[in-house]
């Protein structure tokens, strides 16, 4: 298993911001990962308009989950239409 910091941004216009967090939560959870750090950062505005966007809820994790659980968590980041952007990176 290996640590990531996943950094989320959910477009401001969706009220499910909590619903998201933890439906992440859960997939990591039960699947015998490690939730180091939540941080919800709220609505904040972006360097630039994304999809036409100027802000966006920033969400911050630091887990530790294997890479199948990463995969799959990946996947729902990509299908999910409130997420504007996702960046996964590994951490040492």
């Amino acid at each position: 298993m290996r640590n990531y910091e996943i950094i989320i941004l959910i477009s401001n216009t969706d009220d499910k911001v909590d619903e998201i967090i933890n439906f992440y939560k859960n997939i990591i959870i039960n699947n015998k990962g490690i939730i180091s750090k939540i941080e919800n950062y709220g609505i904040r505005p972006l360097s630039y308009n994304i999809n036409k966007f100027k802000k966006a809820y920033y969400i911050t994790m630091n887990i530790t989950v294997s890479i199948n659980i990463l995969k799959k968590i990946e996947n729902h980041l990509k299908l999910n239409n409130s997420i504007i952007r996702s960046l996964i990176t590994r951490i040492k």
